[in-house]
């Protein structure tokens, strides 16, 4: 699968160094882990950003995304941007979480970007 070829080289922590200090996060501040089931997030809590950059054969299934949005809409994680390695999801794994996304109140939305 072409995504591992992009994540093995570089390292997911370069990915996400490089995507954390891009959206303005000092270089001495870092994303909090988020566990969701065995699936590894990190968490920007200054903007609010939720980053997915493992391979979403790390742990992602349906009962992450539940306990995903679920935390979102009790505020429990308050997430104003999903940031989302494109090529670690599958294209049904992806779909997924869009179509849920999409069904979510408008001030419970948070936008989603998806990044290559």
């Amino acid at each position: 699968m072409f995504s591992k070829d992009l994540i093995t080289p570089f390292g997911l922590q370069t990915i996400l160094r490089t995507w954390l200090t891009n959206d303005g996060l000092e270089l001495t501040e870092n994303a909090a882990e988020v566990k969701l089931g065995n699936y590894t997030a990190y968490y920007a809590e200054r903007f609010g950003k939720l980053y997915l950059i493992d391979l979403d054969s790390n742990g992602w299934d349906t009962d992450v995304l539940k306990e995903l949005l679920n935390k979102i809409g009790l505020n429990e994680l308050p997430v104003k941007t999903l940031v989302i390695y494109g090529y670690s999801f599958s294209f049904k794994n992806l779909r997924e979480l869009k179509t849920n996304l999409d069904t979510r109140d408008k001030e419970k939305k948070p936008a989603l970007q998806e990044r290559y």
